[in-house]
């Protein structure tokens, strides 16, 4: 900028100097206007771009906060199909039955230290000493070089081991032939046939030991047609699934008669058990259900009654159970209500289950402060005491007076607990104890009798579970007649497996004198728990614990 002497300028020069620097001041502004709009531009286009980058963040973040939500909704919902799927997981392959009366010893013994194992693989000796107990089952093997050697003189031999070899299952298709001869005095005559297994069937290829077969194929080892029609193809037999349907359904009617006074003797007992299961029938468009009744263990007659219905209403079983007049063991199904003369046992084993479904995914330090599971132990407390007293009494007199002094107490103060609880339980807990109280008196009637069991285990396992199994394997029955059928024969071939016999030996020879006889005047020689069918075929067990000890108390 130009330096200027002032005072020695004239008027004239000053007025110019003046006008020189305003209009430098008018040039300068305008460049500084043309800045400023150029830099406010640029501001305001940064602006407008932060603006609209806020604008999708705060709505992207809005998003991630509905998806937080959702995830965490869905969390919740895995996490309860995750529980429900491990429930359902040990309820069908898990065990089915309370082993509450096998309880582990260490608990009331000193544990002795582990023994350090061995190398090397441990002998079974189940497999060398009692691999198979029917001797005609049996056969030897031996190579002998020495055996001709007059050189060498016996001293002894020894079992060196058992092997199982297999021999696949045969069938033979067997033409009967009659021969017709010409006597002296020219009369024709023709040869008799007395075989009772070719006689038996006229004008069809069955016998008896084939029909056997399939019902034993069938009923108690779960093959479906399906499987039999393809295996009978693949030996060359050219069997359609439905021939063998409708040879099923034949056999049913032939035994009818029979399962009639099985239901018969079951009336007239004065303790069952019940439970029912789906059973799916393709003809009827609603959901039908297989109904079974059963003697207890120790009984004499040991009865697995099966009845096909067409719904779960409590009609059916109060038809079927007219005339019975006793104790009947259930869960707490209110069909069964309906049951004129009976007073209900109702089974721990499913109100130890309400708890169980509560309490089986806690750890230790969740369970310690879990009201549920200190309630499930109180329940398995009566398990173990009850237990103690079936094992060590010698009567059912015996283990009725024993419940009362030990068990009773232990009820009593279990129920107790569950009045106490109720008003501050919540979910399933509430459930659960509201079921114990809402059938307070059939958990409690076990008491009155030492035979009643504490559960209804034996038919849940025994008898409902092998109908539960083959219905995985054959789905469901095309009619109502074929779901009659499987009742009928599952009664037959059940009832006799669990009186010791070899069903397939033992229906055989039942088809065979009914297709003999026609129409027996006593079907009472045929049952399957008299010592005569026994003696014919009959086979090792396994009984059940409660059954082992025939107990004289009425």
């Amino acid at each position: 900028m130009k330096e200027f002497d002032i005072e020695n300028l004239s008027q004239e020069e000053k007025e110019k100097l003046l006008k020189e620097m305003l209009e430098e001041n008018i040039v300068l502004k305008a460049k500084i206007k043309e800045k400023d709009d150029y830099w406010n531009k640029r501001i305001q286009k940064k602006n407008r771009k932060i603006d609209a980058l806020s604008h999708r963040l705060s709505r992207k973040e809005k998003e991630i906060a509905n998806l937080n939500l959702e995830l965490a909704e869905y969390l919740k919902i895995i996490e309860k199909k995750d529980i429900e799927l491990s429930y359902y997981r040990r309820k069908i392959f898990g065990s089915t039955s309370e082993k509450q009366r096998r309880e582990d010893a260490s608990k009331d013994k000193d544990i002795k230290p582990k023994q350090k194992k061995k190398p090397g693989r441990k002998k079974d000796k189940s497999i060398s000493e009692n691999l198979c107990s029917d001797d005609s089952k049996k056969e030897t093997y031996i190579e002998d070089e020495y055996e001709n050697n007059p050189d060498y003189t016996f001293v002894s031999e020894e079992i060196v081991s058992n092997k199982v070899i297999a021999v696949p299952a045969r069938y033979k298709v067997i033409q009967i032939l009659r021969r017709t001869y010409r006597d002296k005095n020219g009369n024709l005559v023709t040869t008799t046939i007395n075989n009772a297994s070719f006689t038996s069937f006229p004008n069809s290829y069955l016998t008896p030991e084939f029909l056997a077969s399939l019902a034993v194929d069938k009923y108690e080892l779960g093959l479906p047609l399906y499987r039999m029609e393809k295996y009978f193809k693949g030996i060359g037999l050219n069997i359609s699934r439905q021939a063998l349907s409708n040879y099923l359904i034949d056999l049913a009617d032939m035994l009818e008669p029979m399962v009639g006074e099985y239901k018969v003797i079951l009336i007239s007992k004065d303790l069952l058990g019940a439970d029912e299961t789906t059973q799916k029938v393709l003809s009827e468009k609603k959901k039908c259900y297989m109904w079974v009744y059963g003697t207890m263990p120790h009984e004499k007659e040991r009865i697995k009654f099966y009845q096909f219905e067409i719904d779960r209403k409590g009609d059916r079983p109060k038809e079927f159970l007219k005339g019975f007049k006793g104790y009947l063991i259930s869960d707490a199904y209110s069909g069964y209500n309906k049951v004129e003369n009976i007073k209900r046992a109702f089974c721990y084993a499913h109100l130890k289950r309400k708890f169980n479904a509560i309490t089986y995914r806690l750890d230790d330090e969740q369970k310690k402060k879990s009201e549920a599971y200190r309630l499930e132990l109180l329940i398995s407390e009566i398990y173990k005491k009850d237990n103690e007293i079936f094992v060590s009494s010698e009567s059912f007199d015996e283990i009725k007076e024993k419940r009362k002094e030990i068990i009773k107490p232990l009820v009593d103060n279990l129920f107790n607990e569950f009045d106490d609880k109720l008003e501050n339980s919540t979910g399933k807990l509430h459930e659960a104890i509201s079921y114990a109280i809402n059938n307070k008196e059939g958990f409690f009637t076990f008491l009155e009798d030492g035979r009643i069991p504490l559960d209804n285990n034996y038919i849940e396992g025994e008898v409902i579970k092998p109908f539960v199994i083959d219905r995985k394997n054959f789905l469901f029955s095309n009619t109502g007649n074929g779901a009659r059928a499987t009742a009928i024969i599952m009664t037959v071939l059940l009832t006799a497996t669990a009186n010791g016999l070899n069903g397939f030996e033992y229906l055989t020879y039942l088809i065979r004198e009914l297709q003999t006889k026609r129409l027996p005047a006593n079907y009472q020689e045929y049952y399957p728990w008299n010592e005569s069918m026994k003696k014919k075929f009959g086979r090792p067990i396994k009984m059940e614990e409660r059954g082992k000890k025939q107990k004289t108390a009425k």
